[in-house]
């Protein structure tokens, strides 16, 4: 499967907007018996709702690593590599589309911000996401994303 903005049928904005400067060309569906989203056809985003929560844990987690031992540091430095720079617009773009839609339409999911992550979650497993990844992000969502809901909050 073709992760590549190409592939997914997404288009530049034409403002350049560096928030979102992504935006759909066609209509991108999730449905999977319980749930039903849409990303209808114009919709902006940035695909990269994991990508800037994996940024804000590791952010969070340099000093602990640097003060308790060498071999977190090193660690640490492993999951920098492997998650940000190794596949920076990769696998995780359709789950982060379908991420953006669903907090800034919170109705989308019944205003209910567990289900927008789960969908997120659910994606990026099914899209072969790496489990430290996957999880990571996971993560970042659920401590870091109240704020991106609550800005979008209607």
């Amino acid at each position: 499967m073709c992760y590549s903005p190409k592939c997914m049928r997404l288009g530049f904005s034409p403002e350049g907007n560096p928030e979102s400067p992504f935006f759909t060309l066609t209509r991108h569906k999730y449905d999977d018996g319980a749930i039903d989203v849409t990303v209808p056809t114009g919709f902006s985003t940035d695909l990269t709702s994991g990508i800037k929560c994996i940024g804000q844990i590791l952010l969070l987690a340099a000093p602990f690593a640097a003060y308790y031992t060498p071999l977190l540091w090193v660690l640490f430095g492993v999951a920098v590599v492997t998650i940000i720079i190794r596949d920076p617009l990769g696998r995780h773009q359709r789950a982060a589309l379908f991420h953006d839609y669903c907090y800034r339409n919170q109705e989308s999911v019944d205003n209910d911000r567990f289900t927008a992550d789960a969908i997120y979650r659910i994606m990026l497993k099914r899209d072969n996401v790496s489990a430290l990844r996957s999880n990571i992000s996971y993560l970042g969502l659920r401590l870091f994303g109240w704020i991106a809901w609550n800005k979008n909050k209607k």
